[in-house]
């Protein structure tokens, strides 16, 4: 274990965050419009955010601070293969188990645990479950 001396090395060894995103595989797991369950895979690209950022964004969180969560932190590849942030409208109107999804890859990128959580059962995005965001 190296005993960090200076700022400087603090940043070398990785303490201050760096904004390159970290390629995620995702499995969403959803029922199509016949109501068979099918499993669609995507790459995601998740911005690992500061402890300032994350500290705002956890204090009393609410549908509102999860979708700035995800406009922030999640970007994904457009149709010439160019990085694009999720819009705050588009990740607003996710629907939530695809939300829960994306979420549980912020939190372990960032650090935290990865929960295999229940998606709400109410299948509006409007009223996605928010009980079950801890900070990580």
């Amino acid at each position: 274990m190296a005993a960090l001396k200076s700022l400087a090395q603090l940043k070398a060894a990785g303490g201050i965050v760096s904004r390159a995103p970290i390629k995620k595989t995702l499995t969403w797991l959803h029922k199509n419009e016949e109501g068979e369950e099918v499993s669609d895979t995507f790459d995601a690209y998740i911005v690992k955010q500061s402890f300032g950022s994350l500290a705002d964004l956890y204090k009393d969180t609410s549908r509102e601070q999860l979708a700035v969560a995800i406009s922030k932190a999640l970007q994904l590849e457009n149709d010439k293969g160019k990085l694009e942030s999720m819009t705050y409208e588009d990740a607003y109107q996710l629907e939530p188990t695809l939300a829960h999804v994306i979420l549980d890859a912020i939190r372990d990128v960032n650090g935290g645990e990865a929960k295999n959580s229940q998606p709400p059962t109410n299948s509006s995005a409007n009223s996605s479950s928010t009980g079950s965001v801890a900070a990580p």
